[in-house]
């Protein structure tokens, strides 16, 4: 049985991970560069909705980081959740967006991407996130997802009862992605456009990891990524 994590451990095996979290100013431009992700096809709504929907369709075949769901289960859970929320408190059709395609980086295995000792793709939030801001999804799509593995560090540091809730696995990604967040980290994260969205997209990841639950299929979702590519995709 896999035993779980206490604090002490965590602040401990956090200092000490080779893998964690790169605590530089996330920079689309420097991860686009790093990492190659530049779309090798012409920038179009259709084509890029045509390359998410390939992704997507692999992931229902992949684990979800020792989850109980795929990688597609776990997306569609997700936005499932965020669609629940719409309309309240500012939430719109990018949140949505944001829900389900939040984890997008670990779909990445290009150039120079590093692996979390089989717990996912290092630094998955800002591959992500700089992955779809080069394909044309808005500032708040990419902010929302560049932020989401923060949120956890950030509600670890605010509240150390939170980690003993954590799932396993999601207490082995705590470890690689930097541990809890300091003082001073957490101050500037408040601070950032979309705080408390940011930590909504974290609040239901959490609750999108149910085996067999019903859910749209991905497709579902097209028209809704069509509109917002091509209000965003030509700017």
């Amino acid at each position: 049985m896999m035993k779980k994590i206490t604090w002490a451990g965590l602040v401990l095996m956090s200092a000490a991970c080779m893998h964690a979290q790169d605590k530089q100013s996330f920079s689309v431009a420097r991860y686009v560069a790093l990492y190659d992700l530049t779309p090798c096809y012409e920038l179009t709504p259709e084509n890029v909705l045509a390359e998410l929907t390939t992704i997507y369709k692999a992931a229902a075949y992949e684990d979800y980081i020792a989850e109980p769901v795929s990688q597609l289960e776990h997306a569609l859970q997700a936005a499932q959740q965020a669609m629940y929320a719409f309309g309240q408190n500012g939430i719109d059709e990018d949140n949505i967006i944001a829900a389900l395609l939040h984890d997008i980086g670990h779909r990445y295995a290009g150039k120079n991407v590093q692996q979390m000792d089989g717990f996912g793709v290092a630094d998955h939030d800002k591959i992500g996130a700089a992955f779809l801001a080069a394909r044309g999804f808005s500032d708040k799509v990419v902010a929302l997802i560049a932020g989401h593995v923060d949120a956890k560090r950030y509600r670890v540091f605010k509240d150390k009862d939170y980690h003993d809730k954590l799932t396993y696995a999601s207490q082995q990604t705590l470890i690689r992605q930097g541990g809890p967040m300091d003082a001073k980290e957490a101050e500037a994260f408040e601070k950032k456009p979309y705080f408390e969205q940011i930590l909504l997209i974290r609040s239901w990841e959490e609750h999108a990891k149910t085996p067999g639950a019903q859910t749209p299929p991905f497709s579902f979702f097209a028209d809704m990524m069509m509109r917002h590519l091509q209000k965003n995709c030509s700017k």
